[in-house]
């Protein structure tokens, strides 16, 4: 139980600390004069576009689930939705466990598997982000196009000697490496290298790299329609690489929503682009109170069809934990 409350107060006091610092500067009777003047159009439109995004994740989710059990698009919707919702509700990213628990039920496949699956989803979520990102920075001169060449080539070249080697003495050097490893450390890396065994086919992996830059481009679109009810009119670079910096906020672990830690990674990415600090503010506390209004409008109905059960929920995570 202290474990517990431990990994639930350290979260909601870096979101204090975050929050202090990104408005200790912020003039609010300014702040109050740019949000009255907010027009809702863009809003409408980016609400449009993110559902696009919603679809596009659970047909990526889908391609992962095919070799375990072909899975209809709507349940697969439903569960993002309500997924998502929860880790707005709930710390310790209880939405992940509650998507493998809904699907663990209504399908074939297991918690595990499931589990798996959602790990492989981050995996190419972040990897699609950080390549969209780097080239931003090139095309704006932030960094050398090179290095992101170099990064790349790297990468290529690991996977390949990853491949290469024969799956045998690969198994054996990775069980080598876990028996040195912490019990829970050794357990993450063998749930995420699980994850890795569910590609078998090169286009599979071309399909979710494709369908993942995809999701994140219709991702910044929202962003930068939406930076229209402020009059900031990002260019879909600003806008990529405010969302790089939303990302990078909500990585950090925090109070459900990422409600702080949000504000503080894209009002610094747009202070650094030259944008006034308390507009940018204006701006990033809108989107962050848009993007919660959707998902709950979207996501109560999911869970009221689900059934969510927070006592079921936390009993699995528990178990997960202990296992």
């Amino acid at each position: 139980m202290k474990k517990i409350l431990l990994k639930v107060l350290v979260p909601f006091l870096i979101s204090a600390l975050a929050l202090w610092a990104v408005t200790k500067n912020v003039r609010w009777d300014e702040v109050k004069n740019i949000m009255i003047q907010a027009r809702l159009t863009p809003f409408i439109l980016g609400f449009f576009i993110s559902l696009s995004g919603f679809y596009l994740r659970a047909w990526r989710w889908k391609i992962l689930l095919i070799p375990f059990q072909n899975i209809s698009l709507w349940p697969l919707i439903r569960w993002q939705v309500g997924g998502i919702l929860i880790n707005n509700l709930l710390p310790l990213r209880a939405g992940e466990f509650a998507r493998a628990y809904w699907a663990g039920h209504k399908t074939s496949v297991s918690k595990s598997t499931l589990l798996a699956t959602i790990v492989m989803e981050r995996v190419f979520d972040v990897g699609a982000l950080a390549v969209i990102t780097l080239c931003l920075l090139g095309a704006m001169n932030m960094i050398k196009i090179k290095t992101f060449l170099i990064i790349a080539a790297g990468g290529l070249l690991v996977l390949g000697i990853w491949r290469i080697g024969s799956p045998q003495s690969s198994r054996k050097l990775l069980d080598t490496l876990l028996k040195r490893l912490p019990e829970k450390i050794a357990q993450a890396v063998k749930n995420f290298i699980s994850g890795l065994h569910i590609l078998k086919n090169g286009k599979e992996i071309v399909n979710l790299v494709f369908l993942s830059s995809v999701i994140w481009s219709m991702e910044i679109i929202a962003v930068a329609v939406i930076s229209r009810s402020l009059g900031l009119n990002l260019s879909w670079t600003q806008a990529g690489l405010t969302m790089a910096g939303l990302v990078l906020g909500i990585m950090i672990p925090a109070a459900p929503g990422a409600v702080g830690t949000y504000e503080a990674g894209g009002v610094h990415v747009l202070t650094l682009l030259g944008f006034d600090s308390n507009l940018a503010f204006s701006f990033i506390a809108l989107l962050h109170v848009f993007q919660m209004g959707a998902i709950f409008v979207l996501g109560i109905p999911s869970l009221m069809i689900e059934g969510f059960n927070p006592k079921q929920l936390y009993r699995e995570m528990t178990a997960k934990e202990a296992e």
